[in-house]
């Protein structure tokens, strides 16, 4: 299911439900693969796709290859690591560090990532603000195009 969260006049948040944790057959997580791709390579309006990841897991090798396809694309993204709060402060340096490691492997230049708790609202500005940008960059690129 592609859920579409109305934000402001700038900007919408689409949510691209079921590709993480979801317990389901083989064959509907396959459905939403083909889902999912189709709408990432022909939205002509994607500007930019956040991934969450839970920062109290180590790298999950679903989310690392959802991340490598993008790349392949050419669709920009940055990652927002999730639930900072749920663990200590050395827990959360020590996952995210093995993360940016492991995606090191793969990555010339890592993407931009943000560490965020819903709790405390830890990163909520610096997310805000990097959206916030993105829009400004999209309007710009559409009066440029005009």
């Amino acid at each position: 299911m592609i859920n579409h969260f109305v934000i402001n006049d700038e900007w919408f948040l689409v949510d691209l439900t079921g590709y993480g944790y979801a317990k389901v057959s083989k064959t509907s997580r396959a459905e939403w693969a083909r889902m999912i791709n189709f709408y990432l390579l022909n939205r002509s309006n994607l500007m930019c796709v956040c991934v969450l990841i839970d920062s109290r897991h180590a790298p999950q090798t679903a989310d690392l290859e959802f991340m490598e396809k993008l790349g392949e694309e050419g669709i920009p993204f940055v990652m927002i690591f999730t639930k900072a709060d749920k663990q200590s402060t050395a827990q959360t340096k020590a996952l995210l560090t093995d993360y940016l490691r492991k995606m090191s492997e793969i990555w010339d230049e890592l993407p931009r990532y943000f560490l965020t708790s819903a709790e405390t609202a830890l990163g909520r500005e610096e997310v805000l603000e990097f959206i916030t940008g993105v829009n400004k960059d999209w309007v710009a690129g559409a009066a440029t195009n005009a």
